[in-house]
């Protein structure tokens, strides 16, 4: 286990990298995931940055995609645009 969590740390950091010379100030998938974390709710990485350990190949994206369990939709809404003022909420 410890080598499939080395390479998806890695691929994670070689497409947040990539996607950096692209992206003006852009959230990290890490920062999307702290947030996430110290609020209880529960998600899933998807998008580029959650396929890039699957495909072995870390592409740049401009957004973090994430699932969210549909309970903790409103958590996850207040604890994003708390910790980034910049987002706005879309419904």
């Amino acid at each position: 286990m410890p080598a499939i969590q080395s390479l998806q740390s890695r691929c994670l950091r070689d497409s947040t990298t990539l996607s950096k010379w692209y992206v003006t100030n852009m959230i990290e998938p890490a920062q999307v995931i702290r947030v996430l974390n110290a609020s209880g709710v529960s998600f899933v990485l998807a998008g580029l940055h959650g396929l890039s350990a699957w495909m072995r190949e870390p592409r740049a994206t401009k957004d973090v995609d994430v699932i969210v369990a549909a309970k903790h939709v409103k958590k996850a809404v207040r604890a994003l645009l708390g910790a980034f003022p910049q987002l706005e909420a879309v419904a």
